[in-house]
């Protein structure tokens, strides 16, 4: 870190000029250094196709799950992997629980996993197993439904549901200082922070 690479959040309710007063004493006298940061990025290397691993342990709770490469959560692009992720394992009426939980009975529980990074990432949808229930059932039906978007695209009902969910959780962040902080801080870490803020319903 070094001052012209930091980030100072405040949230909550505050006096703006007493705040911006404080962090000038605080930290308007350090310089800026002369020195330049390195850029960093990442490079995947050739992905030729699927690659599946089975990891065995004694106990727990059996789990399947699917991992793709996705957008930076920057990207324009990343609205619609979020939107995705709710329609494939939001309870009741996403894909995967419909037919993993209520239909199948393959799965106890699904749910899905993703971060929004400054570089292409990836999300992940999983499934519990079942009592009883057949691991190799469960992986082939998991990667079915999450794949079948080309036979069965997204209906107009299934959008509207996704995104009143998506904006609900965005007025219940809202409600708390401490939320507001945290997500803005992800926001800088994507990059272009105002512009990811924008997206995401935190600069009009």
């Amino acid at each position: 870190y070094q001052p012209d690479n930091a980030t100072l959040i405040v949230s909550d309710k505050f006096d703006a000029d007493q705040v911006l007063d404080w962090v000038a004493q605080s930290f308007g006298k350090i310089p800026r250094p002369k020195r330049a940061l390195t850029r960093l990025y990442t490079v995947d290397l050739v992905q030729d196709g699927e690659r599946a691993v089975t990891v065995r342990r004694v106990g727990g709770s059996p789990m399947s799950l699917v991992a793709y490469h996705v957008p930076a959560g920057a990207h324009p692009d990343y609205a619609a992997v979020e939107a995705l992720n709710l329609i494939l394992s939001e309870a009741p009426g996403g894909r995967l629980h419909k037919r993993l939980v209520e239909e199948s009975k393959l799965a106890a529980s699904v749910g899905y996993f993703g971060l929004a990074l400054a570089e292409p990432g990836f999300t992940m949808l999983t499934a519990e197993l079942a009592p009883k229930a057949e691991q190799d059932a469960l992986n082939r039906e998991l990667q079915a439904v999450t794949e079948g978007f080309a036979e069965r695209p997204v209906t107009e009902q299934e959008l509207k549901r996704a995104q009143t969910r998506w904006l609900n959780r965005w007025e219940q962040l809202f409600t708390s200082p401490e939320q507001v902080g945290i997500q803005l801080s992800e926001s800088i870490a994507q990059g272009d922070w105002v512009k990811v803020s924008s997206k995401r319903g935190f600069i009009k």
